[in-house]
């Protein structure tokens, strides 16, 4: 299961460590301590299976150096009491690849440290698990001080050692993970909140690392023998059982944070995470068949009915609430036509673009009058271009806009594209509820402000509820851009879909990515649920290959990824695979034979 796990820490000087000997473990290297005359080798160290150093502009290229960059920091760094680098620890989904590991680092790597001046230096760890599964997880060494060509700066950035800026690194890990999870179609999502915060009466347990299987073999040898961080986790179990005894609906408010519904299965596996190993087996089992029971009968959960699978499925209370609001609001927002200022300027600069009949159409859609307005459409139907129209009307409106994504990567992707300011949810709400109004990041509302929500089919039930009651509160209006069909909604709920149906949206078909007529309506047909009319036609294209064996599966994917990576560049191919599994294969057999290839 995907977890929320991230620590700051310094490297002190005054606690006698070295920042050499320091990156020299994470990295697994041999690296000559030049302050402590002392050879630092971990080169024996295993589970590393990636490490990498990363300049911003202006730093000197001899930084790429571990030996080189740590000890001209030791050189910076005079005082016995100095703070000699930050390390950041972050926990990355078991669910992901090697590579999309990797990915998911470097993207928050680059956009959170090497942006602001920060050298980082980053090494990847998959050590094995208590559970004896892998527990992948990064190291990120961070410079204290801007550095140049010509070295590090006389003075540190007291900015990077604030509070706030840390939890802005907080929700950009967050953002970044869910927005890979997802798009990998992965149904696991981390949350940075803490239970507490998320309204739930538990208490968290301590991270005990990859030293618990070593702790496990112990204790089978010594049955007596018990480490301290794994007594006081089965203390903390012990109470959260307590808790979940005392209100079963705390099982139901979990389990709806991240998902709109669930079954008997997912109350099983949950309620097994606090269920504590003190009794027996028929103990055991009274205890968790008692407890389901009480879960599935408390007030707080409602019963939905069953899927196409034949399982129930449930929901809680809270979340029905929290949809039956946006819906109020959504009527209410709606009905209210009071943004008519930018609708007078369609007309002057719709008359200059080059947008299709369709695009046109939204761009009037989306600057009528009405406080909440939706488009969907598909994916390449040029929403992004239409937006950019559509910001210019409102620009000449007198209106100011403002873009809201699930993660940082798409707000980038709007803000070039469609030449809107934009910025994610979660900070959003961050800097309205934790800055203050004379602060230039805090995000001014009023009657005049748009807020454009980007992939509006991912975001959910409560975001979405979040988003419009706070422009009811200001008065401003709500554009929501999307695709119900594309991707699962991140948090629990499938509100652009409820609002679509019930609203109605400005509808966006035509492909225009796909210059062939017949490939726009293969895609058209795949993004509609026809998905039968679009494989006849790949198929009468003969872009379908019949294979006899999974082995024959891989050997042509990979030749096919190879061709065509030759042809239009890497970047742009994309491979599928119906299992995890198959994933994982192909994954190593495309590193292998590029490996090959490239030397």
């Amino acid at each position: 299961m995907a977890i929320f796990h991230m620590r700051s820490q310094t490297i002190d000087r005054s606690k006698g460590r070295s920042v050499v000997a320091a990156a020299a473990y994470r990295a697994g290297d041999n690296l000559w301590d030049e302050r402590y005359e002392e050879n630092r080798n971990f080169t024996r160290k295993r589970s590393i299976v990636h490490s990498e150093i990363f300049l911003p502009e202006g730093a000197s290229e001899e930084f790429r150096n571990r030996e080189t960059l740590w000890n001209a920091v030791e050189k910076s760094e005079r005082r016995k009491d100095a703070q000699l680098a930050r390390e950041i620890e972050v926990a990355l989904p078991r669910e992901l690849n090697e590579a999309d590991r990797l990915e998911l680092v470097r993207s928050f790597v680059q956009e959170n440290f090497v942006s602001l001046g920060m050298i980082a230096d980053v090494s990847i760890h998959c050590p094995i698990a208590a559970d004896n599964k892998i527990a992948p997880h990064a190291h990120i060494l961070l410079t204290m001080r801007p550095v140049s060509e010509s070295g590090f700066g006389p003075k540190k950035e007291r900015l990077w050692n604030s509070k706030e800026v840390y939890e802005y690194w907080r929700t950009s890990w967050e953002d970044l993970t869910n927005g890979m999870l997802a798009a990998r179609g992965i149904d696991a999502r981390i949350d940075r909140r803490s239970y507490a915060d998320r309204g739930l009466d538990l208490e968290p347990q301590i991270k005990e690392g990859a030293a618990r299987p070593m702790q496990e073999r112990v204790r089978e040898n010594d049955p007596h023998f018990t480490a301290e961080r794994t007594a006081k986790n089965e203390q903390i179990q012990a109470r959260n059982w307590h808790r979940i005894t005392v209100n079963p609906s705390i099982v139901v408010d979990a389990l709806t944070d991240k998902a709109a519904s669930f079954t008997e299965q997912d109350v099983a596996r949950y309620l097994h995470r606090w269920l504590g190993e003190d009794m027996t087996e028929e103990q055991t089992r009274l205890a968790f068949d008692t407890m389901k029971a009480r879960v599935l009968a408390s007030d707080e959960t409602v019963f939905l009915g069953k899927d196409e699978e034949g399982n129930k499925r449930y929901s809680s209370r809270s979340l029905l609430r929290a949809e039956r609001d946006l819906v109020d609001m959504a009527d209410k927002m709606q009905g209210d036509r009071l943004h008519g200022d930018a609708t007078a300027h369609q007309n002057d600069v719709l008359s200059y673009s080059k947008l299709s009949g369709e695009q046109v159409a939204a761009v009037r859609h989306v600057t009528g009058p009405e406080r909440l307005a939706l488009v969907s459409g598909l994916a390449g139907t040029g929403k992004t271009t239409m937006l950019d129209e559509a910001a210019y009307v409102w620009s000449k409106g007198g209106y100011q806009v403002k873009g809201l994504t699930l993660s940082a990567t798409a707000a980038q992707q709007l803000e070039d594209g469609a030449t809107i300011r934009s910025q994610t949810i979660a900070q959003f709400f961050w800097r309205l509820n934790n800055l203050k109004p004379n602060d230039d990041a805090y995000p001014r509302l009023n009657a005049k402000t748009v807020l454009v929500v980007d992939e509006a089919g991912m975001v959910g039930s409560r975001q979405m509820r979040d988003v419009l009651a706070v422009a009811q509160q200001y008065g401003a209006k709500v554009v929501a851009v999307g695709d119900a069909e594309q991707l699962q909604p991140i948090q629990a709920g499938a509100p652009f879909r409820v609002l679509e149906a019930r609203l109605g949206a400005a509808r966006m078909v035509d492909v225009r990515r796909a210059r062939n007529a017949d490939d726009r309506e293969a895609t058209v047909a795949l993004g509609s649920g026809r998905p039968r009319d679009a494989l006849e036609y790949y198929d009468r294209k003969g872009a379908i290959r019949e294979v006899t064996s999974s082995a024959q599966v891989v050997a042509e994917t990979a030749r096919a990824y190879l061709a065509d990576a030759a042809e239009i560049g890497g970047e742009n191919v994309l491979v599928l695979a119906h299992r995890r599994a198959d994933i994982r294969e192909m994954g190593s057999r495309h590193e292998s034979v590029l490996y090959v290839r490239l030397e």
